[in-house]
């Protein structure tokens, strides 16, 4: 097992990198980016919060973002699609539980987003690759709002823990890209040409 003191930057930025990878070729976008976060600088902050107030979305994130100062158990992830910042999550390796990673906030941008739909099962992907990364045992979602529940168990077998979901991981754990790919046919929104 890692425990939280061998957990580096590097070895998250690499799991952040292959994921983003694998997903320009799974989505069909070559322009996507993930972006690991681990100290927000002020420019860095100011395009958050002008792209926030240009889309008028209301994300709260300058909140998490002053929680990460100096904490080395949490860190933000950026996807960008080209320019467009499409959605954040931030992570969390919990004390009390070394063997999980816990999602504690997820959202994506709510108006123009070209990847719209795919904010969780994205970053439901980085979890679990950095969970199989780290021998991590179990993934999380701390707190979802009742309306984002099906968003992850559609693509994770997350089960209820009190107010969180739990998902145990091992090596076979995938996202469930095809039933995602199914719920975006049948919203009419964005599907790779491979899953049409």
């Amino acid at each position: 097992m890692v425990t939280e003191a061998t957990v580096t930057e590097q070895q998250l930025l690499k799991r952040v990198e292959e994921t983003a990878e694998r997903l320009r070729v799974l989505l069909e976008t070559p322009d996507f980016q993930l972006t690991l976060i681990v100290s927000p600088d002020e420019k860095l902050k100011k395009d958050w919060r002008k792209q926030f107030n240009d889309n008028e979305d209301g994300w709260h994130w300058d909140t998490y973002i002053h929680g990460l100062e100096g904490v080395t158990s949490k860190f933000i992830v950026a996807a960008y699609q080209g320019e467009t910042l499409t959605g954040l999550c931030l992570y969390n390796r919990p004390f009390t539980s070394p063997e999980r990673l816990n999602i504690q906030a997820i959202e994506g941008k709510r108006r123009h987003n070209p990847l719209k739909g795919y904010t969780t099962p994205i970053f439901n992907q980085l979890s679990v690759a950095i969970a199989k990364k780290l021998s991590l045992r179990e993934i999380g979602v701390l707190g979802p709002e009742p309306n984002t529940v099906d968003r992850h168990t559609r693509v994770i077998d997350y089960q209820k823990d009190g107010q969180h979901l739990v998902a145990q991981i091992d090596e076979n754990t995938q996202v469930n890209w095809n039933a995602q790919f199914e719920h975006q046919k049948a919203k009419g929104l964005y599907v790779p040409r491979h899953a049409r």
